[in-house]
């Protein structure tokens, strides 16, 4: 599955996962690369909690 967001909303995310600890890494594609399951689930409910502010 692919999302495109515009730079605003992409720094407005990098941002929630830096403070809700998750780790990740930006991979060449532009897709984001989570270093565990638990980060990945952790960075699904940032992303609808963003939604929700929205």
């Amino acid at each position: 599955m692919s999302v495109e967001y515009d730079f605003e909303e992409a720094v407005e995310m990098l941002e929630a996962f830096n403070r809700a600890g998750i780790s990740y890494r930006i991979c060449e594609d532009g897709t984001f690369s989570f270093n565990s399951d638990n980060d990945r689930e952790r960075a699904k409910k940032v992303i609808e909690e963003l939604k929700k502010k929205a």
